[in-house]
């Protein structure tokens, strides 16, 4: 059985297209196919896992304003999930090349490259991801930012630009990692048959960008 959390977000829609017999949890219902609705407490996920071959963690908080929501939602979820796991199933993390930080220790980064989160949201997405690497069975995907047909404040910034009517910051030449969601989708898809790669005691990370101008 395929559980995935995050299903009601942007990537986690894309997902279920390709993976329409998975079983989204939810805390409130969202008319999702097979969804399972639940607050996320350790007691629930043990007994909703006790089946799980695979669970995909694609839930985050993006929500700057409240650093401790931001650290429950990001670190201890993912540490709930883990500590509910059977003792085969596998793990898909949904980690963030914001683990490396502003300044990069290299360029192009790669996923032996040093991480110096240097933000909440990178703080603890790296702590996180330390959670979840240290499962046997476990891939985290290092993801750029996602863009595609349903992100659109994308579409309305280069409308703004080719317009003229929003400054450029910068010099204009620094670049951004994006990368579509379609891909993202299927990578997060093709993961669940990934064969283990362990480093160092460490599940296997995966830098998942596209770097465009």
């Amino acid at each position: 059985m395929i559980y995935i959390t995050g299903a009601t977000g942007r990537l986690g829609k894309e997902v279920l297209e390709l993976l329409p017999d998975a079983v989204p949890l939810v805390r409130k219902k969202a008319n999702l196919k097979n969804e399972i609705i639940t607050d996320f407490s350790s007691d629930q996920l043990k007994k909703i896992f006790k089946d799980a071959e695979v669970v995909i963690h694609l839930a985050a908080s993006l929500d700057f304003t409240q650093p401790e929501k931001m650290r429950e939602a990001n670190v201890e979820l993912s540490r709930r999930i883990v500590e509910a796991l059977p003792p085969k199933a596998k793990i898909v993390y949904a980690s963030s090349i914001s683990v490396y930080g502003k300044e990069l220790a290299e360029i192009p980064a790669n996923e032996k490259t040093e991480c110096k989160p240097d933000t909440v949201y990178a703080k603890t997405k790296y702590e996180a991801e330390k959670i979840v690497s240290g499962w046997k069975n476990s891939v985290s995907l290092r993801i750029g930012v996602i863009y595609g047909k349903q992100f659109e404040e994308y579409r309305t910034i280069l409308k703004l630009l080719k317009k003229g009517w929003l400054p450029i910051i910068g010099d204009g030449k620094n670049y951004i990692p994006f990368v579509a969601v379609e891909d993202v989708a299927l990578v997060v898809k093709n993961s669940i048959d990934a064969k283990r790669y362990v480093e160092n005691c460490l599940g296997l990370n995966l830098n998942l960008q596209r770097s465009i101008c």
